[in-house]
């Protein structure tokens, strides 16, 4: 709340969180969007991960918040539901004054995604859903495994996320810049991190790690990774 003043024209909400993996309740979309309606601005909501979530748990929507999105922009696309991360298609949910609006602007910027990508997402839509149960599963037990590694690496913790799929571990017992940190395990060990600085300057003692890799890649990854920390610390 202190973070909100009259200057502050939307609220930006990512839930699961890219870079965390972190998931926001039903309460606390609430409770978001009831902060947002007493300071009289709108929620952007990026749920491009909506899909994206463990342990049983049930991502809500701001569409049920604020179905008549009176206030909310939803973004969302197929790069992760559906593994089309290289089709570029995504889109957008809000009232008919905010898409009418937006739709001037993209017209006049690019005007449509390509068509063979438009076909590709509609089949991908209206097709049987059912591998995205088999790949959140096995999203599921990378997770679990590289956590737990994670969390067998004396000085580094690593919380467990509920979506999207990263973890995002802090190594500030290691005293390095998390871009230096990043640089050191590409240019070293050949594995290619994210430097949480570049999410903000809190965060510049973690870094993003993807388990969007096979599990042999991940275990082997961090067998090497674990065996070339106490080089630097």
């Amino acid at each position: 709340k202190h973070k909100i003043s009259r200057t502050v024209s939307a609220l930006v909400i990512n839930t699961p969180n890219n870079p965390t993996g972190g998931v926001l309740s039903k309460d606390n979309m609430k409770l978001s969007y009831d902060l947002a309606e007493d300071h009289d601005t709108v929620v952007f909501s990026d749920e491009i991960y909506e899909s994206l979530v463990y342990d049983g748990f049930k991502q809500t929507s701001m569409l049920e918040i604020d179905p008549t999105m009176e206030r909310t922009l939803v973004i969302s696309g197929l790069s992760k539901s559906h593994a089309m991360t290289g089709w570029r298609l995504g889109y957008a949910i809000g009232n008919d004054e905010t898409i009418s609006n937006m739709t001037r602007i993209q017209q006049n910027t690019t005007s449509c995604a390509a068509s063979f990508t438009q076909y590709a997402g509609a089949i991908a839509l209206t097709s049987d859903q059912s591998s995205i149960g088999l790949m959140v599963a096995e999203y599921q037990k990378r997770r679990d495994v590289i956590t737990h590694l994670f969390n067998e690496i004396e000085g580094i913790a690593c919380l467990n996320p509920k979506g999207a799929f990263y973890v995002f571990p802090n190594f500030v017992e290691y005293g390095l810049s998390s871009a230096t940190l990043a640089e050191f395990f590409l240019k070293k060990i050949g594995i290619c991190t994210s430097p949480g600085g570049v999410f903000g300057e809190k965060y510049d003692s973690y870094l993003r790690f993807s388990y969007s890799a096979s599990l042999e890649d991940i275990e082997e990854g961090m067998a090497i990774l674990t065996e070339f920390l106490p080089t630097i610390k």
